[in-house]
């Protein structure tokens, strides 16, 4: 249990160190303003425990693409600030690769790292590596 705590805690810790941050009003006007390329993170402060495959595809992903996940924007689903406008919010966990204001892959709930890796790998690996 020790060990699952702190792998969550350094999980946590190691993602949002490492995570640009975006401005809340650039992604919030994404219908006036275009979102060429972003990878959205939708997190639940109170499910932590299920977003931890999540946590380890968004470390690996960095790893593998680090331009592309410059700017990996962490959405908090209970926040109504730093919303983006979406025509459907996901249920987090969820993470969406958005390319000129389109969802161009979505991966939403319980899943396991691999199932999240290679679809996002797919989508950004013609943008910038």
């Amino acid at each position: 249990m020790k060990r699952i705590c702190f792998l969550l805690i350094a999980s946590t810790a190691l993602l949002l160190s490492s995570c640009s941050g975006v401005s809340s009003q650039n992604v919030t006007q994404a219908t006036d303003e275009m979102i060429r390329k972003q990878v959205l993170f939708f997190t639940d402060d109170e499910n932590l425990t299920s977003e931890i495959p999540y946590y380890d595809a968004i470390l690996e992903l960095k790893s593998k693409h680090p331009e592309s996940l410059k700017h990996l924007k962490v959405v908090n689903t209970r926040s109504t600030e730093d919303q983006p406008i979406l025509d459907k919010t996901p249920e987090s966990p969820a993470i969406l690769v958005i390319e000129d204001n389109e969802v161009i892959c979505e991966i939403e709930g319980s899943t396991n790292k691999n199932n999240i890796v290679k679809p996002v790998a797919q989508a950004i690996s013609h943008w910038y590596d």
